[in-house]
């Protein structure tokens, strides 16, 4: 130990004897350490740590499988909660918007409705009250939960909220009970249903909803296993869960769903997982490029130390004793560089998490922890191995007798040294092509989703969504009676070109199953196509083609004959070769189904439904107005909760006051929401590709510059080591042309074979990225061949000065060196 910390205070001496070599080793290994712990940070709180339930790998989500999975149907659920042989208990929630009033100004919150046996499932109690009773969610009683953070934020955590009344859609609730901080539900990141609620109400099923075989797939379901189930065991038996469903289908519906079964963690992280691990394997590739540059840098210094080094050896000093004073030296940069970098990683996790466009799943638990800590310890650690054992080895090693006599190292020594370095700019290279050739390809990418026409027109385009609540909206009349004064009153607004009512691009719900009059034009169809209630000048607004027959037009209502739009997709789809036009729709799966039959009037172009890169799915379009009183006053409430479109002739948000003043005229409290422009949503719509892009291309350009020193570093290290030859060819009439292209060469070479090697490597990683592209191949020849002619250019620019400079060498002082 006397030894070791001898070795410690002579090597601070050394490294302070040398502040701007040290000062640069601490600031490269603390900029590689803090971003790579910042990233472990947010990869350990999304992937790592375990869900916050009790037992949660105990926990999966079960989907009902059509077209592709689905959520469960009020009755199918039903008959899942009786099955005992697998489940030792099952709960459903379903996410919805809420208009909340009574405590402040009113205002639009996302919430949940959930089953009461949720909570037991997840094994979550109350931080405060208690949570819902079998009989409060049978008999729909007036009780309600907060979310922590709502109650934080609305009440300030006032503990007398308890008892309190609240009123939720304009019906008075009272407040039962207070969530605890790390209960975030519904998680971010599952395919459905996946919106933190703030307020959760009982799930309470309706007569209608428990009779609704077929129709509304629109409650998630999880359910924790019987201890001795396994997961495997419930798969297998997913069929007999499908038949036990079945039974209970009417004959008519002559289908019944399959039932799918995952691990519920899977499905909250399971989308953001590869990106996560990608942006990680970047960062700490950046960080192996940084400490090969910094193993570079201790060859240079230990050039500088041989004669020192040589004289400890003479000494007696044995090569154990030498390679452990470099190590502690090491260890000392790259401690302090770790430090460097736990303080950058604690500064910029929170504002990585804030310049992420979206919010990841499970991000409350993003955090700098003890686990972190660890991790950068851990990191230290090994970035000291990684650029002080090579270099350390290297030095201990040269022949004392030689650099006792010339002052520097032996011929071998210098051979090996300059080998080394060579490997360290090879490997650098490659690294920095692997990260160039990903950078590439998701900018590939990311251009061809710009390119994408989303199908409608979103300059000058205004957009909100309302949500009318049932306790001040009870009747049919009331709220066709609210969209239609709302168009009107929109339209008087100065500027303002058409208003349109309906689903808006980008934001499409779910659909409904459909049936062909001609059963020949998709056989067998049971898929659920998409719908939009529309009304108003929707088309218009927001700017989608009309590609044959006609618009829908106010004579459209319930007096006339009932009528449809396709989309091109479902036009060609279910039309092959024939005029859509005329042909004749109707709601159901069947023939049988009692819904009236629908005239098709008009195709209209293909929009994205729910993000630019999907495959547009079959759509069709409906008068609000034709819709029956039953479906427009339905508890569910899909026609109370629409989104409008407001076309201008400038810029739309400066008429975003004006909007609200209108909206408000006709209902004081009723909030609005995602008030934004239509340009908004679709830059939205691409930004985490745009993120991933910037945050790859970043780490990428690092890469390539760190590459860039390194191949300059080595060929001014080889004309350093080279002059007295360099002095002699051009003593002996090597023309200066000859000495550059030499130079050259060498830097060119060392890119070349770090680019066959990058190439290699990035032929197997990229492939990990297929999830993350769109319209571009892994494998992508135009990226792989851009990055190649990119990286000769850096590494002849990069060889370019010292290149130079070796031409200006003067014969007579080149022949005295040394």
């Amino acid at each position: 130990m006397s030894t070791l910390l001898h070795d410690l205070r002579f090597g601070l001496r050394m490294l302070a004897r040398t502040p701007g070599f040290s000062a640069i080793v601490v600031l490269t290994l603390g900029l590689g350490i803090g971003a790579s712990t910042a990233i472990f940070n947010v990869v350990n709180g999304v992937l790592l740590l375990a869900l916050p339930f009790r037992e949660p790998d105990r926990l999966v989500a079960l989907h009902e499988k059509l077209d592709r999975d689905r959520p469960f149907s009020p009755p199918d659920y039903i008959v899942l909660t009786q099955q005992e042989d697998w489940f030792a208990s099952v709960g459903s929630f379903r996410n919805t918007q809420y208009e909340i009033s009574g405590s402040g100004t009113p205002e639009r919150v996302t919430g949940a409705q959930v089953s009461a046996s949720l909570f037991a499932t997840l094994g979550v109690n109350a931080f405060m009250g208690r949570t819902f009773t079998d009989a409060e969610d049978d008999e729909g009683r007036e009780v309600a939960l907060l979310s922590h953070a709502y109650w934080k934020r609305k009440f300030g955590q006032d503990a007398s909220v308890i008892g309190r009344g609240i009123r939720v859609d304009r019906r008075l609730y009272s407040v039962i009970g207070v969530l605890p901080p790390s209960f975030v539900f519904p998680p971010r990141g599952l395919p459905f249903n996946g919106k933190p609620a703030e307020v959760f109400l009982p799930m309470s099923f309706t007569a209608d909803q428990k009779q609704a075989y077929g129709s509304q797939y629109s409650h998630s379901v999880v359910a924790r296993l019987k201890p001795g189930v396994s997961i495997e065991q419930v798969r297998a038996a997913a069929p007999v869960l499908a038949r036990r469903i079945a039974e209970h289908y009417p004959a008519y519906l002559g289908f019944s769903p399959a039932v799918t079964v995952a691990p519920f963690r899977d499905q909250v992280v399971g989308n953001v997982q590869t990106p996560l691990l990608l942006i990680l394997l970047a960062v700490l590739m950046v960080l192996l490029i940084g400490c090969v540059d910094v193993a570079n840098l201790m060859l240079a210094r230990a050039t500088g130390r041989a004669r020192e080094m040589a004289i400890r050896a003479a000494l007696g000093a044995g090569r154990f004793r030498l390679v452990r004073q470099l190590l502690v030296e090491s260890g000392v940069l790259a401690f302090a560089g770790g430090a460097l970098g736990v303080f950058l990683a604690s500064m910029s996790t929170n504002a990585l998490m804030a310049a992420s466009p979206i919010q990841l799943p499970r991000s409350e638990a993003v955090a700098m922890n003890q686990r972190a800590l660890v991790f950068a310890t851990a990191i230290s650690v090994l970035t000291a191995l990684l650029f002080g054992l090579i270099p350390a080895l290297e030095s201990s090693r040269g022949e004392a007798a030689d650099a006792l006599r010339e002052g520097g190292p032996g011929r071998t020594s210098s051979v090996r040294r300059r080998r080394w370095l060579r490997s360290f700019v090879t490997a650098q290279v490659a690294l920095a092509v692997v990260l160039a050739i990903g950078a590439g390809l998701l900018m590939r990418s990311f251009t061809k989703l710009l390119e994408v026409n989303p199908g409608f027109r979103p300059q000058r385009v205004l957009g909100l969504s309302l949500n009318l609540p049932m306790q001040s909206y009870p009747q049919a009349a009331q709220i066709s009676g609210f969209w239609e004064r709302l168009r009107e009153r929109l339209s008087t607004i100065p500027g303002v070109e058409a208003v349109g009512i309906g689903d808006l691009p980008l934001a499409v719900r779910e659909g409904r199953a459909i049936w062909p009059e001609d059963a020949s034009a998709v056989e067998s169809n049971r898929a659920a196509i998409r719908q939009a209630w529309v009304h108003g000048e929707y088309f218009r607004a927001l700017g989608v083609p009309l590609v044959k027959g006609r618009w829908f037009t106010d004579q459209d209502n319930r007096n006339s004959e009932r009528v449809i739009i396709l989309n091109e997709t479902m036009a060609r789809s279910y039309y092959p070769g024939k005029n859509a036009i005329g042909q004749r729709l109707k709601w159901g799966v069947s023939a049988e189904s009692t819904n009236p039959w629908m005239t098709v009037i008009g195709v209209v172009g293909d929009m994205k439904q729910e993000s630019l890169q999907e495959i547009t799915a079959p759509m069709t379009f409906t008068p609000l107005m034709q819709e029956s009183e039953e479906m427009i006053a339905h508890p569910i409430g899909m026609l109370r909760a629409m989104n409008v479109a407001v076309r201008t002739n400038g810029d739309p948000s400066a008429l975003a006051s004006a909007v609200r003043k209108r909206v408000a005229e006709l209902d004081p409290a009723l909030p609005v929401a995602d008030l934004r422009t239509m340009e908004d949503a679709v830059r939205q719509a691409s930004a985490p590709q745009r993120f991933s892009t910037s945050l790859l291309g970043a780490f990428a350009a690092i890469a390539l510059l760190l590459a860039t020193l390194g191949i300059a570093g080595i060929v001014a290290y080889s004309v350093g080591e080279r002059t007295r030859e360099i002095g002699l060819r051009i003593a002996l009439g090597a023309p200066r042309g000859s000495i550059l292209s030499l130079m050259l060469r060498e830097g060119l070479l060392y890119a070349g074979l770090g680019v066959a090697a990058g190439i290699g490597l990035a032929l197997t990683l990229t492939r990990l990225m297929s999830s993350l592209l769109y319209g571009v191949q892994p494998t992508d020849t135009v990226t792989f061949g851009g990055v190649i002619g990119f990286v000769a250019m850096v590494a002849a620019a990069a060889s370019l000065l010292p290149a130079y400079r070796a031409t200006r060498v003067d014969p007579m002082v080149a022949l005295r060196h040394e």
